[in-house]
């Protein structure tokens, strides 16, 4: 057996379902009157019956000897042929059946079996489960069976989750559940060491009650490796050391004993798809644990019943269907004046649907949300029938439960705005601090009347729902009429133009509130006045609406093409990355495990220049701190972002970090973010991205917003961060909150620490014992992205910079994006975390050593004499057993910094210099930027000193280290040595390396060397090292003279077309400029030639001309390092196979 990094989820080649579902056979919807009812456990035997309480040997069935009908069926059999199901009801105490068979929904599109689906559909259930009562995978097996006997939306809802999930298992987003390694089987071993390998392994890591295992087994036709295909089933450990295996094609199945449970899956490996003589053999095992949260502790019971009793609420006094226990006459009369029909179904009225009261209160957002996806899904045709269907499956035993669960979900998911993706939805910006029912219709009457545009200029989107965000002013709490809303945060309705025309003022309205229920109106002049009304007089209760946000949804299905003249191409305008979501795009490029996150280092060692944390709350984001004076600028890496956050860091490490993976690239959208957090105070993530901010008084005001408890978190940059403000420029809604919106994901290791905020006041800073600064400290930001801005196309942002630069005027004037809007996000998503897994993959080498480290003499002889600082400030070398080298005070400890010096590792001010008398001493950073003294050059033997080119020797009698002309052999060897013990390799390169370069600042040398991307211009999102209408390959400098006119032209244009810049080996770069040619910069931004892309004589004009001649530049030349180089190129790659495997015909192309 060999392991997999957690979270790999390969599959063995060629896998493929192995349950063909014939197409033409017809199945009931419900199965056989014989297994009808809602409990289908077996009774056990007689012979279990007799044996009970004598030991595991005799509780278990009598030891058979497997295989003799290998290759035939057993026939008679209560279970479906040939699928092993008499081997795994063997032993067992409690059966619930299953067979996926049995409905002709959990069939592939190829007609194939749904096996992982449905096991992952079970591991699904019980992850969302309570974590105080998580079911069984029995009991999550029950639920399965009785929603797909029953048939209806909540069966329609698990056979697409099935199907989904059967495709594409990265979907299932596991929430309490943590991956293990999986383990795998050695596939050039005997099948017999397979198996008692493979439930070996099973048996060790299922060590805890809850504990789930995956077990993939394949098949093969006997005496040949062809015809590959394969079967999954899951594994439970529950309480009292019993055992439950779910196979999708026999059911659940309940075992005493591990015994138990293993003598049944020897038989279903042995006897299972015998037909035609395949052999079942093991593959893989994938475990997955519980995260256990502080509060839920070790009390936490496995239960077997989900569903309440019908009756368990018999004696409480509950309201009607039509009750409207917290919303006024006066909101019931603004809505229903002017409607033409209303269920009056309030959360009220669902709470007593399900027999529990008040169970829908403060579900406002979560409501909402489940019925417009009910409607985009075509599961209801309005929100009448909608909520309508969600009081039947409240109403309904079988589908309360899972419905309560679904719509709790959704609502923690919205619950401070309505940020969910509907399908089919394309979800956009409003209006927001809408103060009177005039403005409200006056925008609901411009979005209904016009298209949506976001990537296309041509065609555009008809909007079809509106979300209203309704914030109620204070009111006395203690006026008697006061309300005990669970609103206080605000309310959502939502508005549902039906059946969309030509003339919205036409067409029928629905609107649906929660508090109230849903009305209908004939046009829109009827719901106009009603949502007046509503502004002017609703919810006194409340105080009255103070103001109004609105969320817009455009059907993307519903084209609104405004220029008809043009051709209506045959593909399909969507890309085809739009449903790609970011989780998926790293591996779609192979890359496994999980990509954005950075593992933990078991023995990484105390950052140096250890600081204790903040001691106050700042106002200016801890610039405060210690840090060298040669650091990148703060904006683009500052010490810290601050992100606010009602989740414990105990839940947020098992969760690996905060998370919006799940969003799909067509809803990632920075302008709609900005919107989102702008209209409502307490959004933080949305539309793909996560908030954090510059200032710590900002985020935790945005936490006060709506909690008075939490954490405001410390978040190292990553170049996954995009500065909004800077992306957005004037059209960004507030510039002042400092926000550095990550996209995707927060990874757990990059959290330096957080405080505690109790009460609203923020306590102590905490470090984070699992922070990676040996990655995360060389991470920065992304800064302004303006390609990723993601605003209308047909707005005006894109015609002013530096936003135009991505776009063109198409066919009659209108805009056309360079490139697919989706494909830039998922290149700049899988990009950023590259740099980061470049920085991972380095350490994990040992090379770039920035850690703390000590000098060793002698070359890390036997001696162990080492540099030291005594305790007087005295800088000496001395064997590591003498006296002095072991006296309390000594500091030996050291860490190369930027600028190439020597830093004690818990004072980066404090630096090793070299007198006039060539000693070595400890001493400050030298005022003077450009000073060499006390730089090192390190060749792995020898440290020179720049300043004079003089190697650093250890006396032969005296203490203190100095300086020589010569190498002094033996005495001029230097170790630098890891806490670990091993050579350190520190970074090849410092800001003193680049000094006097033709290219640049030593400081934008440095940068570029350590990520290239720092160099860009704001015109181009990445770098190319070759042009396909170009065949120059080589140094600018040799080709400057002879780019003639025509080749400006054509590299410009296909530059512009690229959004890129031509990067060249000698520090230039080419971008094209606004007249059709070349602009040719260094790497430090200094434009050195313009080459226009005609000729004065209307030709081209040839080489050799004098405007065509590089300047010469003051400085020495500067040549890129084949390391940022490689890195480049590597990208370049990496961007074209992105491109060409999301390759299709974009509508704008």
């Amino acid at each position: 057996m060999f392991m997999h990094p957690a979270g790999g989820r390969a599959r063995p080649t060629e896998w493929r379902p192995a349950d063909h579902v014939t197409p033409n056979v017809e199945v009931d919807r419900l199965v056989r009157a014989d297994h009808r009812g809602a409990d289908a456990r077996a009774t056990p035997r007689a012979s279990e019956t007799r044996s009970a309480g004598k030991g595991d040997a005799t509780r278990t069935a009598p030891s058979v000897k497997r295989g003799a009908v290998l290759g035939r069926c057993l026939p008679g059999s209560r279970f479906r042929e040939c699928r092993g199901g008499e081997a795994l009801h063997t032993g067992s105490v409690g059966h619930e059946r299953f067979d996926q068979y049995d409905f002709r929904r959990l069939r592939t599109p190829e007609h194939r079996g749904a096996c992982d689906g449905a096991v992952w559909e079970a591991l699904r259930r019980i992850d969302r489960s309570d974590a105080r009562q998580p079911l069984t995978l029995q009991s999550a097996v029950r639920q399965m069976s009785v929603e797909a006997k029953r048939g209806g939306l909540a069966a329609a809802d698990m056979f697409d989750r099935v199907i989904d999930l059967q495709a594409s298992p990265a979907t299932l987003a596991l929430r309490r559940h943590t991956q293990a390694p999986v383990v795998y089987s050695d596939p050039h071993g005997e099948r017999g060491e397979r198996v008692d390998g493979m439930l070996g392994a099973a048996r060790g890591h299922l060590r805890n009650s809850g504990d789930l295992a995956v077990l993939r087994v394949g098949l093969t036709v006997r005496g040949s490796n062809e015809g590959r295909t394969g079967h999954t089933l899951a594994i439970q450990r529950q309480q009292h050391d019993r055992y439950t295996i779910f196979d999708p094609n026999n059911g659940a199945f309940v075992y005493p004993t591990w015994r138990a449970a293993d003598h049944a899956l020897r038989g279903y490996l042995d006897d299972a798809f015998g037909e035609a003589g395949r052999i079942v053999v093991p593959d893989s095992l994938e475990f997955f644990s519980a995260s256990r949260s502080p509060s839920q502790g070790a009390s936490a019971q496995a239960v077997e019943a989900v569903v309440a009793p019908a009756d368990a609420w018999a004696d409480a006094s509950q309201p009607g269907p039509s009750s409207q226990s917290h919303s006024s006459a006066a909101t019931l009369r603004a809505y229903a004046d002017t409607a033409d029909a209303s269920n009056h179904l309030s959360d009220d009225g669902l709470s007593a649907a399900a027999g529990q009261r008040r169970v829908m209160a403060g579900m406002c957002s979560g409501l909402v949300v489940r019925a417009m996806e009910n409607v985009a899904r075509g599961r209801a045709p309005d929100l009448l029938s909608a909520v309508e269907d969600i009081r039947v499956q409240l109403g309904n035993a079988a589908s309360r439960q899972s419905t309560i669960r679904d719509i709790a979900e959704l609502q923690e998911q919205n619950q401070y705005a309505v940020v969910a993706e509907i399908t089919d939805r394309l979800r956009h910006a409003g209006a927001t601090g809408i103060r009177s029912g005039a403005a409200l219709v006056d925008d609901l009457r411009r979005q209904f009347a016009t298209a949506y545009y976001r990537d296309h200029a041509v065609r555009g989107s008809r909007n079809d729902f509106a979300e209203i965000g309704l914030t109620f002013r204070s009111v006395d709490s203690d006026d008697p009429n006061a309300s005990e809303s669970d609103d206080a945060q605000g309310h959502s309705i939502v508005v549902q133009r039906l059946r969309p025309s030509a003339d919205f003022e036409r067409d029928g309205y629905a609107v649906y509130d929660p508090g109230v229920g849903v009305f209908r109106y004939a046009d829109f002049a009827r719901m106009s006045s009603a949502l007046r009304s509503l502004f002017d007089n609703g919810y006194p209760e409340s105080g009255g609406i103070e103001r109004a946000d609105t969320t817009w949804f455009a059907d993307s299905r519903r084209e609104h093409q405004v220029l008809p003249v043009l051709p209506m191409p045959s593909t399909s305008r969507e890309s085809p990355a739009a449903d790609m979501r970011l989780g998926s795009v790293e591996r779609m490029l192979d890359i496994g495990g999980s990509p954005a996150m950075t593992p933990p280092h078991a023995t990484l060692p105390p950052p140096p220049d250890v600081n204790t944390g903040p001691t106050s709350l700042a106002g200016s984001g801890h610039d405060e701190l210690k840090r060298s004076p040669e650091r990148p600028p703060a904006e683009r890496r500052p010490y810290a972002l601050f992100r606010p956050s009602t989740l414990s860091p105990e839940v947020l490490m098992a969760r690996g970090g905060f998370d919006m993976e799940q969003t799909k690239l067509r809803d990632v959208d920075l302008d709609l973010h900005d919107a989102d957090l702008a209209a409502r105070p307490a959004v933080t993530d949305s539309a793909g991205y996560l908030a954090t901010f510059r200032n710590e008084r900002v985020a935790l005001g945005r936490l006060q917003a709506h909690a008075q408890n939490g954490f405001v978190y410390f978040v190292a940059p990553t170049p996954n961060m995009i500065d909004v403000g800077a992306t957005l420029g004037s059209h960004a809604r507030d510039l002042q909150s400092g926000e550095i919106a990550a996209m995707g994901r927060i990874d757990y290791e990059q959290i330096r620490g957080w405080r505690a905020v109790t009460g609203g006041i923020a306590g102590e800073f905490i470090k984070n014992p699992k922070y990676r600064w040996d990655v995360y400290d060389r991470t920065g930001t992304a800064g302004a992205q303006p390609q990723l801005a993601r605003m209308p196309i047909t707005g005006d942002a894109w015609h002013t910079a530096p936003h135009r630069s991505f776009v063109s005027t198409g066919e009659n004037g209108a805009a056309v994006f360079h490139c697919d809007p989706n494909v830039e996000h998922a290149a700049f998503y899988d990009n950023a975390w590259q740099k980061v897994r470049n920085l991972q993959m380095r350490q994990a080498m040992g090379v770039d050593y920035r850690g703390p480290l000590t000098i060793q003499a002698y070359g890390g002889d036997a001696s162990r004499t080492h540099v030291f600082i005594d305790g007087y400030g005295q800088v000496a070398a001395d064997t590591a057993y003498s006296r002095y080298a072991r006296h309390a005070g000594n500091r030996s400890s050291f860490a190369i910094g930027d600028d190439g010096r020597f830093h004690l590792a818990n004072d980066h001010g404090a630096v090793l210099r070299v007198g006039n008398d060539g000693y070595v001493y400890l001493g400050r950073i030298p005022e003077d930027p450009a000073s060499l003294n006390g730089v090192f050059a390190y060749d792995g033997r020898h440290l020179v000193h720049r300043e004079d080119d003089k190697y650093l020797t250890v006396g032969k009698t005296a203490f203190t280290p100095f300086v020589t002309r010569w190498d002094a052999g033996w005495r001029s060897d230097w170790r630098l040595e890891r806490p670990d013990g091993q050579r350190a390799a520190p970074p090849s390169t410092n800001l003193h390396t680049f000094d006097a370069r033709a290219a640049g600042s030593r400081q934008q040398l440095f940068r570029f060397e350590e990520d290239p991307d720092t160099a860009l211009p704001e015109t181009a999102t990445h770098f190319v090292t070759r042009v396909p209408v170009n065949r120059f390959y080589g140094d600018f400098a040799d080709y400057a003279s002879h780019m003639t006119a025509g080749d400006a032209r054509d590299v410009a244009r296909w530059l512009d077309s690229q959004n890129a810049a031509w990067l060249f080996r000698d520090g230039y770069y080419a971008v094209p400029d606004r007249t059709g040619g070349l602009q040719v910069r260094t790497v430090g931004g200094s434009t050195v030639q313009r080459i226009s892309g005609t000729s004065a004589a209307g030709k081209d004009d040839g080489a050799g001309g004098p405007s065509r001649r590089l300047p010469d530049r003051a400085g020495r030349a500067y040549r890129i390092s084949d390391d940022a180089w490689q890195r480049v190129q590597e990208g370049e790659a990496r961007r074209e196979f992105l491109r060409t495997a999301l390759r299709g015909v974009y509508f704008m192309k």
